[in-house]
């Protein structure tokens, strides 16, 4: 029987982490690229993010307005459904929480929504 390399890893069995799930590999110091659109290039002064839709109140947040906001970290795995793990990652910065908490959603919206057209800043919107 023929075992394909997403269900033994990208590494030799020795050198598996015991923690992977089947079908998962230890992506290590790598962050695997699963975008085929163009990177935006913004600078701190071009940066945006606009929470609009069923909301309280919709605004457009600054980079320095954003950066001014209380910081939240996040330690641990991510197992990502691509097949790739990373171990013991940390993450800061402001959580998407803190922004929604500014601008609650109406009652009858449950779920906001991210997107970003390609080249252009993130919106989160929680849609009508």
């Amino acid at each position: 029987m023929t075992v394909t390399r997403g269900f033994t890893g990208h590494f030799p069995a020795g050198d598996r982490d015991p923690r992977l799930a089947p079908g998962q590999y230890d992506a290590r110091d790598s962050w695997p690229v699963l975008s085929a659109e163009v990177t935006a290039r913004l600078t701190p002064a071009d940066w945006t993010l606009r929470v609009e839709g069923l909301v309280a109140e919709e605004r457009i947040w600054s980079w320095d307005e954003a950066h001014a906001l209380p910081r939240s970290g996040y330690e641990g795995d991510i197992h990502c459904v691509t097949g790739w793990s990373k171990f013991g990652v940390r993450f800061g910065g402001v959580s998407l929480d803190t922004f929604l908490g500014w601008h609650a959603p109406i009652p009858s919206r449950r779920t906001p929504s991210r997107t970003r057209t390609p080249g252009t800043p993130p919106t989160c919107r929680c849609p009508t």
